[in-house]
């Protein structure tokens, strides 16, 4: 009878059937004997009564054990605890109730292990896969057991399963995987590192700031004002004038007040200033201090104008009735001829000032106004630059010497090149939202090539990629020209390609039907007794010999630099379109960031700094475009030697790069806060680093236009035929006409 019962309900607990095990428990004392920390013996788990219970989530039963002794902390086969069995749950997202029950069986067991002032071992213990609890909650989806084990000190930063996941990776697939990750990301993120804080307290306090600087359509007009304002405290100066005065200077406030300090009359005299005595000209008579009749002449229309339809006078006096005025600035506005606006009045040079302008026209002609005046403040001057980007309205300044900035920044200023002392401007800026190109040339960013060289691989990728249908299929088209080249011979007749398949020499064309000795290449029919013995070709004829030769070495090396250029070019474009992949996707991230930065705040429990995440997005792009471009650059490189070398350079880079794409791109950030700071300072520094090395890499415009191989023959110098060349380069040997001497030839590739 008791072994019925015992097995009976063994059976009920392995079902999950806890009405069945209560009754065999309260109906039978074997049972409240029973010792459920043991393992059963057919169990081919090695789990006792109490994994059981925990695993099928048998809250009352599972508290009856516990108060008879249970521990929660022994393990079965596999290495897991009560703790683990009770968050393992198969389906948490359809059934909300289960989830209750098993948060409230985790909760019984914390308090109980508190009660009995134990150590919670069981919350951090992990299993023979190294699958701690939170790991097993966080695989289900129960958002409350992970609170429950967050709140208890269960988590532990970087802690991984034997498939190197933490927590929140395991989450990435469950059921309720944001709630999850709402909870997790903020403890991995914000968690502390001593030793990086350290290692960030010394570093450079430059490496966070850029030489450009990203400007938004509202910064820009705060940018004109503040610089219309700097001339007209300082002069004394009404805004129209101070406009004119800086239009004409390039938008330098220095430069205008140095001008003016010097000589003030020529400066106004060049840009229409008028000025008596060394003063503004003093306001004329208004348009009630003119006549002191209720009626006026247009000076454009010649129309009576009344005072109640008067528009404000200028300092000239001219009456303009309103029409006039609407017309006028309407027509300049929509032409685009919205710098120095003067008075409509036949010859009058007074500018019309902003304020008067704004209350004549409509509201979206004054839009349009504004939108040229801005375009004209940035033309004009000569460190801002609008994004080239299709769309964009955002603009870029890069400050002219700057010297604080250029001993802080090096690579983003212009660098020299040590032994042509050459300035490159082809610097990589950002228009503050992802848009980045170059200064100089306002194509895509590509330092540290020059312009010169990027149109080159522009050309090249557009030839032999868009044009041949990929790079693969154009590396192979080589290769087969190169077989062909070597297994093959041209018809001496037709020049159709002939494969020997066989042992005879007696070869005859499929095409022309030309017969022909394999060897020489010469006609068959005179390769017999006529001709003096069969197969008299091959009796040596130095001449024609060392004409062969000299023919056959110089197609193997244009077919060896072929294939060699195709195939190079085939293993930087591989890298090159890797990075531009990553570059797409990593962009896609930057636009995300907002939302990204957003949301872990909320997470937070206090006020956190997320901006850390954005910029480690930007040090990511940069350093994605001039990986990409610097494939581009080694393809041109000449020797092998300094192509290794700079590959080397950019191995540096591509791998902090790396390291800082993997603790940034993931769904959900699990590098803390202190490190992502740290591989972002540290990429910025390993670019700023790389950059002021690989400018001189760059090669001269002429080097890179001639696509083929060059053949250099030198001046024929004439030796002995046994003389040997061991000055490293590759020679061919050609007897010259009189047969007494040889031409030296020199390949290169």
């Amino acid at each position: 009878m008791g072994a019925a019962v015992s097995l009976q309900f063994q059976q009920a607990l392995r079902n999950g059937d806890e009405i069945t095990a209560l009754q065999l428990y309260h109906s039978s004392p074997e049972l409240k004997k029973l010792n459920v920390n043991k393992v059963y013996k057919l169990s081919q788990t090695r789990s006792t009564p109490i994994h059981y219970a925990a695993k099928r989530g048998l809250l009352d039963i599972y508290k009856e054990f516990l108060l008879q002794g249970g521990d929660p902390t022994v393990t079965n086969g596999k290495g897991e605890t009560s703790i683990h069995l009770i968050c393992t749950c198969t389906n948490a997202a359809i059934d909300p109730v289960e989830c209750d029950r098993r948060a409230t069986m985790l909760s019984f067991t914390i308090d109980y292990c508190r009660e009995k002032k134990q150590l919670i071992v069981g919350l951090t213990f992990v299993d023979r896969s190294l699958n701690s609890p939170l790991h097993i909650a966080a695989t289900s989806g129960l958002v409350k057991c992970v609170e429950i084990l967050v709140a208890n000190d269960a988590f532990i930063l970087g802690q991984k399963n034997i498939a190197g996941q933490t927590p929140l990776d395991c989450a990435q697939n469950a059921p309720n995987k944001a709630a999850i990750a709402a909870i997790l990301e903020p403890l991995m993120v914000f968690a502390s590192n001593e030793k990086s804080t350290a290692e960030l307290a010394v570093k450079p306090r430059f490496l966070k700031q850029e030489s450009y600087r990203p400007y938004s359509e509202n910064r820009l007009k705060l940018l004109r004002e503040e610089i219309m304002s700097q001339v007209t405290e300082s002069l004394g100066l009404s805004k129209v004038n101070a406009e004119s005065l800086l239009e004409a200077n390039g938008w330098s406030a220095q430069i205008v007040v140095e001008k003016w300090t010097n000589d003030c009359a020529s400066l106004c005299y060049q840009t229409g200033v008028q000025i008596v005595d060394n003063s503004l000209v003093k306001p004329k008579r208004s348009l009630k201090q003119q006549s002191s009749i209720t009626e006026l002449e247009c000076q454009v229309c010649f129309e009576v104008v009344t005072e109640k339809i008067a528009v404000p006078s200028l300092p000239c006096g001219h009456v303009i009735c309103k029409l006039c005025w609407e017309e006028y600035l309407k027509e300049k506005i929509n032409t685009g001829n919205v710098s120095k606006l003067k008075c409509p009045a036949y010859d009058c040079s007074e500018l019309v000032p902003m304020s008067i302008i704004k209350t004549l026209i409509p509201e979206e002609i004054y839009q349009k106004y504004q939108k040229f005046g801005l375009d004209k403040f940035v033309t004009g001057k000569t460190d801002i630059k609008w994004c080239p980007h299709p769309g964009c309205e955002r603009a870029v300044q890069v400050p002219v010497n700057n010297p604080a900035e250029n001993n802080d920044v090096q690579d983003e200023t212009t660098a020299s090149d040590t032994s042509s002392e050459k300035k490159i401007d082809s610097r990589n800026v950002d228009c503050g939202v992802g848009h980045f190109f170059c200064w100089s040339c306002s194509k895509t960013a590509h330092d540290p090539c020059t312009c010169e060289v990027w149109a080159e691989w522009e050309r090249e990728v557009s030839e032999q990629v868009d044009n041949n249908q990929g790079a693969q299929r154009a590396a192979e088209r080589v290769s087969d020209d190169v077989w062909l080249g070597e297994n093959c011979k041209s018809c001496p007749n037709c020049k159709s390609p002939i494969f020997k398949d066989d042992g005879c020499n007696h070869m005859t064309c499929y095409k022309c039907k030309h017969e022909f000795c394999w060897m020489c290449l010469g006609r068959w029919r005179f390769h017999g007794s006529r001709s003096g013995g069969y197969f008299e070709c091959n009796k040596f004829i130095m001449k024609k010999l060392a004409n062969r030769k000299l023919e056959s070495a110089k197609s193997k090396a244009k077919k060896k630099a072929k294939k060699k250029h195709g195939c190079y070019f085939k293993h930087v474009y591989d890298w090159y379109k890797n990075h531009v992949q990553s570059l797409e996707y990593e962009l896609t991230i930057l636009v995300k960031a907002g939302d990204r930065m957003s949301k872990l705040k909320a997470s937070a429990s206090s006020e956190q700094d997320v901006t850390f995440f954005e910029d480690a997005i930007r040090e990511l792009l940069k350093c994605r475009h001039v990986l990409k471009a610097s494939y581009a650059l080694s393809y041109y490189l000449c020797t092998e030697g300094e192509r290794d070398g700079f590959i080397k350079l950019v191995a540096e880079v591509e791998r902090s790069t790396e390291l800082l794409a993997q603790s940034v791109t993931r769904p959900h950030l699990q590098t803390p806060k202190d490190q992502i700071i740290l591989l972002t300072v540290e990429s910025r520094e390993q670019r700023r680093s790389f950059l002021l090395s690989a400018h001189k890499f760059n090669p001269s415009l002429w080097a890179i236009q001639d696509e083929q191989p060059v053949y250099d023959i030198d001046t024929p110098q004439h030796f002995t035929r046994n003389v040997s060349f061991d000055d490293g380069d590759s020679y061919v040997s050609d007897e010259s006409d009189d047969g007494d001497y040889f031409t030296r030839f020199r390949v290169l590739t």
